[in-house]
């Protein structure tokens, strides 16, 4: 199909290649990382692409998006859609780069005195070790959770647990955010409270499901460990 949709990125799993697409016609397209342009790199939740459509392959029923460019125009007063350059990828691993974002989202809000306080939400990591995929299978969003300090962990001084409140062990938090936190923690001396907010993957028989936390920083009183 020769006509042009435009819509916003709903969600979009960077490690596995695909995502879901709101259109502004109101339907929802899937989209796969093999249709994005050259010039985008990549995508992500909020993104607004430019993409024609087709009919999904295998009978799967519906339509993906093909041709998918990045609209930025509404941002410059222009008409004419834009495209943004291919992103470097750096050489690690892609844990090792998820653990990278999320550790400069928190770190930004540290530098930030007005978003000290907002909750901090990271994925979860080590899910798919030691049996761990059929605890995740058991979540459900909303589940309260706990953040436990693990410095006798032979592998990580800074080692943070995310256990259920019956015990089962999900994984850990990040090790660069961990490195942060791990102090802080230790100054409060208790577990720290926090909620699934989503989990992800599991669209295919074979693929691995995350999950994602949010938490708020301990309240701490000594001024040592104080961010202002």
């Amino acid at each position: 199909m020769g006509e042009k949709f435009t819509g916003k990125v709903k969600w979009y799993n960077s490690q596995r290649g695909f995502g879901l697409i709101s259109g502004s016609d109101g339907k929802k397209y899937f989209v796969h990382s093999s249709q994005l342009s050259s010039k985008v790199g990549r995508i992500r939740i909020g993104t607004r692409p430019i993409f024609k459509i087709m009919p999904r392959l295998h009978n799967k029923g519906g339509y993906e998006a093909t041709h998918v460019e990045i609209d930025i125009s509404p941002l410059l007063g222009t008409s004419k859609p834009l495209t943004f350059r291919p992103l470097v990828q750096p050489s690690k691993s892609a844990a090792d780069s998820d653990d990278d974002y999320w550790y400069q989202s928190y770190t930004s809000k540290l530098d930030n005195r007005s978003s000290a306080k907002k909750p901090i939400e990271t994925k979860v990591v080590g899910v798919t070790y030691e049996g761990r995929q059929s605890i995740v299978a058991l979540l459900k969003v909303g589940e309260e959770v706990q953040l436990i300090r693990e410095p006798e962990n032979p592998y990580d001084r800074n080692s943070i647990r995310v256990l259920r409140k019956n015990g089962q062990c999900l994984g850990f938090i990040g090790k660069l955010l961990a490195a942060e936190l791990a102090p802080k923690f230790d100054n409060y001396g208790k577990p720290v409270e926090a909620v699934v907010t989503s989990i992800t993957g599991g669209y295919y028989s074979n693929s691995n499901l995350g999950v994602t936390i949010k938490f708020n920083l301990p309240e701490i009183t000594n001024s040592d460990t104080d961010f202002d």
